[in-house]
């Protein structure tokens, strides 16, 4: 089958006989973080040779899990490049890489591949410095098709109209808007989810939905969107109301604003957009607090004890 690619680096040489090598890889963000193989010669994205009769998420499958230790689950195809290169101890060598979006969850063994180690870095930064001019390229495709856009505020939460890409640095003196939204029946239970075991921050800790307000929401909207693409749920705008808002500096540089829904339906997880979610049910009060004590609920929701299980 004809390959098409989507980029070619370097020049095929007259006269000297190129080893081809298709390959499969590995985009995986989180929160503006991209999974790199961090290597003594630079970073690489996760992958490589695709084997004979393997497909290629067989081949992310197991690179992954030889190069870092963790499961990938892969996702959209993104494109394919080709380079032409000189290998000092191969000789002429033309990888032609394909690349794909996708997860990767938390180590689940050490890596056998040695030298390789599990780094997440800023993708804008990884689009700068990824070894390979083709993987660089791979990256800004990825950046280009999915950039998260946000609306800066100040820290008075005054629009500014300024736009801002997700994974890079915000400007100084500027925030953004985040939504943690909180479900509860008429029982007085809680809808708590549980992170998915392939996201590469808290994976499999228990938590409220909530997430980043992108470019033209306003807090109702990103807090209807995130309970939807989560948990599968249609909220009710009427149902919800804000308790608490509050400025995080330092490693957040964010506004928060937390949303309270009143809801009697039936759970809906089947229905979400997203996989973030391995599982949802509701809690108690009290049930919350001994996930929190274990160590086993996300530690930045810890206001719930003051803001609404005391105030019911």
């Amino acid at each position: 089958m004809e390959v098409k690619i989507d980029a070619t680096f370097g020049e095929r040489e007259a006269g000297k006989a190129y080893r081809d090598r298709e390959g499969a890889y590995l985009l995986a963000v989180e929160k503006g973080m991209l999974a790199v193989a961090d290597t003594p010669s630079g970073w690489f994205l996760p992958g490589g040779g695709i084997e004979p009769g393997e497909s290629h998420e067989g081949c992310v499958e197991r690179e992954c899990l030889e190069e870092l230790g963790s499961p990938a689950r892969v996702g959209e195809y993104l494109g394919c490049a080709e380079g032409f290169m000189m290998l000092d101890y191969d000789g002429p060598f033309h990888p032609i890489q394909f690349y794909y979006a996708g997860t990767l969850g938390a180590p689940v063994q050490e890596p056998t591949e040695p030298g390789h180690a599990l780094r997440w870095v800023p993708v804008e930064e990884a689009a700068q410095k990824m070894y390979l001019e083709w993987q660089r390229w791979a990256v800004k495709k990825l950046l280009e098709k999915d950039a998260e856009l946000w609306d800066l505020y100040t820290e008075d939460r005054v629009l500014t109209g300024e736009t801002h890409v997700r994974g890079k640095p915000l400007p100084e003196g500027r925030h953004h808007l985040v939504v943690h939204v909180w479900v509860r029946n008429g029982k007085g239970e809680y809808l708590i989810s549980q992170r998915a075991a392939d996201r590469p921050t808290f994976p499999l800790m228990w938590e409220c939905t909530g997430g980043s307000v992108v470019k033209g929401e306003d807090s109702l909207a990103g807090a209807l969107r995130e309970v939807k693409e989560e948990v599968g749920l249609d909220l009710v705008p009427e149902d919800g109301r804000v308790v608490l808002s509050m400025v995080r500096g330092e490693g957040f540089h964010d506004i928060v604003d937390v949303w309270l829904f009143d809801y009697d339906g039936p759970l809906a997880l089947e229905k979400a957009t997203t996989k973030e979610v391995a599982q949802c049910r509701w809690m108690d009060a009290g049930e919350i607090r001994q996930l929190f004590e274990a160590g086993e609920f996300v530690d930045t929701l810890g206001y719930f004890f003051e803001v609404l299980a005391e105030n019911p």
